[in-house]
C-alpha cells in the first residue's frame, strides 16, 4: 500500500505541459516507473466541463503493456482539478473505492505544480514529493497516436 510518491524532474515538467494543455478541463493519465514515478503517460479523457473524466480501458492496456516493455509499472492515476483544490471531489472518492491504483490530484497556478496522493481504495492522503524548478528535465511525456 502506497505511503509516499516521488515525481521525477522529468515527470514534472510533461505533467506541467499536460495540465496546461488540457485547461479548462482535466488533464488524466497514468504516472509510470519504478519506485519514483519517471514517466507520464497522457491519456484521452471523456470530461465533462472540466469536472469528470473517463479513462478508456483501451489506453489503460496501451500504457501498461508501454511501462512493462521497459521494466517498470503504472504507479498511480493522475488528473488535475482546474479549480485549484486538491482534494477529492465526491465523484473522486467514490471512484477511487474501485480503484487498483492509487490517485494524484495535480494543480497548476502560475506555473507551480501541486500534488496530493490519495490511497486506492480508501482515499486516505499521502504525500506526493515534486522536484524544484531548478532541476534538469528530461521531457517523458507519452500521448496516443
Amino acid at each position: 500500500m502506497r505511503t509516499h510518491l516521488a515525481i521525477s524532474s522529468g515527470a514534472a515538467k510533461s505533467l506541467r505541459e499536460h495540465i496546461a494543455w488540457a485547461h479548462p478541463w482535466e488533464a488524466v493519465g497514468f504516472l509510470g516507473g519504478a519506485e519514483v514515478a519517471t514517466r507520464v503517460f497522457a491519456a484521452r479523457s471523456s470530461s465533462s466541463a472540466g469536472r469528470t473524466f473517463q479513462l478508456y480501458r483501451s489506453d489503460i492496456e496501451r500504457f501498461a503493456a508501454k511501462a512493462r516493455e521497459s521494466g517498470e509499472a503504472l504507479l498511480a492515476i493522475y488528473h488535475s482539478h482546474p479549480s485549484g483544490v486538491l482534494r477529492l471531489s465526491a465523484e473522486d472518492e467514490r471512484a477511487i473505492a474501485h480503484s487498483p491504483w492509487p490517485w494524484v490530484v495535480l494543480t497548476l497556478d502560475q506555473g507551480t505544480l501541486r500534488a496530493q496522493g490519495y490511497r486506492a481504495g480508501d482515499a486516505t492522503p499521502f504525500p506526493v514529493a515534486l522536484p524544484s524548478l531548478g532541476e534538469p528535465a528530461q521531457h517523458v511525456l507519452e500521448r496516443l497516436p
